[in-house]
């Protein structure tokens, strides 16, 4: 019968390896094929490539950043800073994403003047800003792990003067645990509870209430970066930089 049960978890094993290889070389194949696509300028063809890869569930900087380069080649503005944004939120010390971020972000009509951050509020949002999602976890799990170890050391050692070095050391581990544990944490609530967008749509009126009959408060073009407060019945309750809220269709933006 254990005969058994490992030919069948081995066969498993080697179904699911096997099934990720391929998937991996299919996500290859498209990659390359749209890259081919763009430098021959069918900027539609190489979306259409790169969009078959999204519907894989992978995602990727360099996927996202070539599809915010094909859709400002179509000059669609929305799109092109929706991917860029992506492409950030991924890889934010990334020079090349920054910079063609701010060249199409030259294009959006909207100006937005942001109301200015508190001082504290604005250093840690660079700080936040700083590390991508991937980067911030890392940093926890391997801190949490260093923090277990130093903590088992103190107990363990005998000599008060090498343990007070390793408590002094825990307390420093600890204390960087404490600090990224709450900027990842900070970052997960933000992406749930308060997610950014890019209106898609060349201009949307913004209402006072989720409702086609709702006075409309103003209008927004694309390209412009919302804060995404609530949703309900496919309408979204936004937030501008300024101040401003209202509500607009959920389908004329795309969520960073």
């Amino acid at each position: 019968m254990k005969r058994v049960f490992t030919a069948i978890f081995v066969l498993a094993l080697a179904v699911l390896i096997n099934t990720n290889l391929l998937r991996a070389d299919q996500q290859d194949y498209l990659f390359r094929k749209g890259n081919d696509l763009y430098q021959k300028g069918e900027y539609e063809a190489a979306i259409s490539a790169y969009g078959e890869i999204l519907k894989m569930g992978y995602e990727s900087p360099e996927l996202y950043y070539n599809l915010g380069n094909a859709y400002y080649k179509l000059r669609k503005i929305g799109p092109a800073v929706l991917f860029y944004n992506r492409a950030l939120r991924l890889a934010p010390r990334d020079g090349d994403i920054r910079h063609n971020l701010e060249l199409v972000n030259l294009r959006v009509v909207d100006r937005i003047q942001a109301i200015p951050d508190l001082f504290y509020s604005r250093y840690f949002k660079a700080f936040q800003n700083f590390f991508g999602m991937a980067a911030l976890f890392w940093i926890v799990a391997i801190s949490y792990v260093l923090l277990v170890i130093f903590i088992i050391l103190t107990l363990l050692l005998r000599k008060e003067a090498v343990r007070r070095i390793v408590r002094q050391l825990a307390w420093i581990i600890g204390i960087v645990f404490v600090i990224f544990v709450f900027t990842w944490g900070t970052k997960v609530w933000m992406q749930k509870h308060a997610a950014e967008a890019v209106v898609l749509v060349s201009k949307v009126d913004v209402k006072s209430a989720p409702d086609q009959n709702g006075t409309i408060m103003f209008s927004l073009h694309e390209g412009v970066k919302v804060r995404v407060k609530q949703k309900t019945n496919g309408w979204f309750e936004i937030r501008l930089a300024d101040g401003k809220q209202g509500w607009l269709p959920g389908k004329s933006v795309g969520i960073i």
